[in-house]
């Protein structure tokens, strides 16, 4: 009795009917709806470059990358390289420099970089 008011009392609050498994279908769906928001959230990183934070779907960004990040007009030209310093990185070094053909790998929050242009190659 109590269960058939809880199983209607579910019904009239989701506005569902319920499957053979009764209330345990309709919690797991909401509990995978959930775990679905989730999955897609971690998949976001903060990073800081030049000052300004930025989100990002990579946990791993190369030299390019970032540099399109701070600059999204430069070409991948290598006789205008630029030279990226970077601190609060998931991956050892935690702290350095990057050239072209590195990569690093950022933390969910605050992996920080100073992206500047040089005058040499």
């Amino acid at each position: 009795m109590v269960a058939q008011r809880l199983t209607n009392s579910l019904r009239s609050a989701f506005g569902r009917s319920m499957g053979p498994r009764g209330k345990e279908e309709l919690f797991e769906s909401e509990r995978n709806q959930i775990m679905d928001k989730s999955m897609k959230k971690e998949k976001e990183y903060e990073i800081v470059i030049n000052g300004t934070p930025v989100e990002v779907d990579d946990e791993t960004l190369s030299y390019w990358e970032l540099v399109k990040l701070a600059f999204p007009d430069a070409t991948e030209d290598p006789n205008a390289p630029h030279l990226i310093a970077f601190e609060g990185a998931k991956s050892k070094p935690h702290e350095g420099t990057l050239v072209a053909g590195q990569s690093v790998t950022v933390k969910k929050h605050k992996t920080m970089f100073d992206v500047s242009p040089t005058n040499r190659s």
